[in-house]
């Protein structure tokens, strides 16, 4: 690469903004002070006052204001070449003898006998009388030719086209021309043989008996107690929440009325435990998952009413 080339991509750096570039390329060919002297130079470049300037500079040549000549060139015409005149003939004066005839056949006979001798020179003309003579033949007028046919320029007569007889041949009438295409029959595919889809039998679902047992209070001595309600409604809002969120699911849920001090109460619980640890390991889960319960034996505990009304499949299944 030579030192124009580099040169020539310094400056393109500097088009770019990348100054630095710029100057790392310049300073290979220049020293260091002309270098600076070059971006120097080119930040004028870069950012010129005016559009001309820029084109001006990479040029090297001054902008001047050069309004032409527009006007002058508009109005200039062709040199018009100098018009050759004729000089006119010297004028003498000698006369110029015109022979006059008498009244008569003179008129006709005087392009004849009439001597005109030098008109073109502007020479004056004398007249000159001829004594009266025999009157010579008469000029006989030009025959006019007979039976001149006169042509007069007329219009063509307009062209008849007779009508149609009925008895003449029938007018046969050829209908537009128009491409009859054919069409062919589609080539199809040898059809495959259908394979018969073999639907598997569907296999009983599996379950666990963990999954399969329905926990019923009367299946057991202990119960874990969920709370105590002011009425059996809202035990059952109360289930409907927590079933769900504890895994209460294959548990039925019972009922128990208490009474406190003058107050009745609905105790809900869930029970169907033989043994106080099966009960204790549920009351313990219910704990971690931030419900409240305690374990305690049956006590008049039996399945709610709406547990019967709205889950009977699910007792069928139990028994």
């Amino acid at each position: 690469v030579d030192a124009k080339t580099r040169q020539n991509l310094a400056l393109a750096y500097a088009l770019q903004g990348k100054w630095m570039n710029a100057k790392v390329m310049a300073v290979q060919d220049l020293s260091p002070a002309d270098a600076d002297a070059r971006i120097i130079e080119w930040m004028g470049f870069v950012r010129p006052a005016n559009a001309y300037s820029q084109v001006a500079s990479l040029l090297g040549v001054t902008p001047a204001q050069d309004g032409g000549q527009p006007a002058q060139l508009a109005l200039a015409g062709p040199a018009s070449a100098p018009v050759a005149t004729a000089s006119a003939a010297p004028t003498t004066s000698e006369p110029v003898t015109l022979t006059a005839y008498p009244a008569g056949g003179a008129t006709a006979l005087a392009s004849q006998d009439m001597t005109v001798a030098a008109t073109a020179a502007g020479k004056p003309l004398t007249l000159v009388a001829v004594p009266a003579g025999p009157s010579p033949d008469p000029v006989a007028a030009p025959v006019q030719p007979a039976n001149v046919a006169m042509i007069v320029d007329t219009p063509p007569a307009a062209f008849h086209v007779p009508a149609p007889s009925p008895h003449s041949a029938p007018l046969t009438v050829f209908a537009a021309l128009r491409e009859i295409v054919q069409p062919t029959p589609a080539i199809r595919a040898p059809m495959k043989p259908l394979k018969q889809a073999v639907v598997p039998t569907p296999r009983p679902v599996q379950t666990s008996a963990a999954a399969a047992r329905f926990r019923t209070v009367e299946a057991g001595r202990y119960v874990v107690q969920l709370g105590a309600f002011a009425s059996a409604g809202v035990a059952q809002d109360a289930w409907k929440r927590n079933a769900g969120r504890f895994g209460l699911g294959g548990f039925e849920p019972a009922n128990a009325s208490v009474r406190l001090r003058n107050i009745s109460f609905v105790r809900l619980s869930v029970g169907g435990f033989s043994e106080r640890g099966e009960a204790t390991r549920l009351c313990v889960r219910i704990q971690k998952a931030g419900g409240s319960c305690f374990v305690r034996s049956l006590s008049g505990d039996a399945p709610a009413e709406w547990v019967r009304r709205g889950m009977p499949n699910q007792r069928l299944a139990a028994r």
